[in-house]
């Protein structure tokens, strides 16, 4: 697990005086390697794996082979290689239709993905702590598990409406994500994948959202939660110890009574007049007063006024 500065993996390698062409990158292959700082993978190479089997832990374990190299700042590929290519440092498959790994030591805070991407692999920006933001194309459909786990400066991103299932730990630990656009076409929320969000004040589920994992806002700290649909009753008793009773949840006029015995804090139906309004405004952009003017966390039954950030203002009626 260590490396000084640029490595040229070869092409063939010696066992026992027999040669081997290298074909794989196997999972946690360059784990820790710190001072790991660019690298070029070989024409032989034809895929990477990112999981294994911890047959002493009896669990089956996912990881890319990078995970933990803090200074690789460029991940390269032979020309004459027909299964792998880079583009800007970032590894994908030769048709650029699935984005492998991104390299967590590279400077800068914007990534825009190449359009016509399909899939983002596992852990393929785990841990990449200068990222700000990620433009991610419509053409993308799945993003994997722990995708941009550990993303500790990521802000804001936005998901293309093929996504349909947000996998576990997707954006665990996504310490300073204060806003993320659900697709309307998400079904279902797997485990882990927003917990230690602690800066999400406000999300919107997607009326087709039906199933939500254990632990999938764990330690957030949501004022607003709007849900469009109908979970199921298991992702409901998932979900509610999530929230500690300060967060305010807008439901259907019909799942009011339902929520309200469920949960300790405040449930409001959903009004295309009230909740409705405020929904579309992002958090960051918006303060909430009440009618004496004084500034309120989130909004509450009956009149709000909303301050926009260019000074705007409007009056949002919340009924009970």
């Amino acid at each position: 697990n260590s490396w000084d500065g640029r490595l040229e993996l070869p092409s063939m390698v010696n066992w026992e005086g027999k040669d081997y062409p290298l074909i794989f990158l196997s999972s946690i292959a360059f784990e820790g390697c710190k001072t790991l700082t660019s690298i070029l993978i070989p024409e032989t190479v034809q895929d990477i794996i990112t999981s294994y089997s911890d047959y002493l832990c009896e669990r089956y374990v996912i990881k890319s082979p990078f995970i933990g190299c803090t200074q690789l700042e460029s991940i390269e590929v032979a020309e004459n290689n027909r299964r792998l290519s880079a583009a800007d440092g970032v590894l994908y498959n030769y048709d650029k239709t699935k984005l492998y790994n991104y390299p967590c030591g590279a400077k800068r805070t914007h990534y825009t993905i190449l359009e016509g991407v399909q899939f983002i692999g596992t852990s393929a920006f785990k841990k990449c702590v200068n990222l700000a933001s990620v433009s991610i194309p419509n053409t993308v459909t799945q993003i994997f598990n722990s995708c941009f786990s550990g993303c500790s400066n990521l802000e804001e991103i936005i998901l293309p409406d093929n996504i349909s299932i947000i996998y576990s730990g997707c954006f665990y630990g996504c310490s300073k994500l204060e806003s993320i656009h659900l697709p309307e076409n998400l079904t279902e929320i797997e485990i882990n994948a927003f917990a230690r969000c602690t800066s999400l004040r406000k999300i919107v589920f997607p009326e087709k959202l039906k199933t939500i994992g254990l632990g999938a806002f764990k330690d957030c700290q949501l004022d607003t939660l709007v849900i469009k649909g109908n979970l199921d009753d298991s992702s409901i008793k998932k979900l509610l110890p999530d929230l500690d009773g300060s967060t305010t949840i807008y439901v259907l006029e019909s799942e009011v009574e339902r929520y309200r015995k469920l949960y300790s804090g405040t449930v409001l139906p959903l009004d295309s007049t009230g909740i409705g309004a405020i929904a579309d405004l992002p958090s960051k952009t918006r303060e909430t007063f009440d009618l004496q003017g004084r500034r309120i966390g989130k909004p509450q039954q009956g009149v709000n006024i909303i301050r926009n950030a260019d000074g705007t203002t409007k009056k949002v009626l919340i009924k009970h």
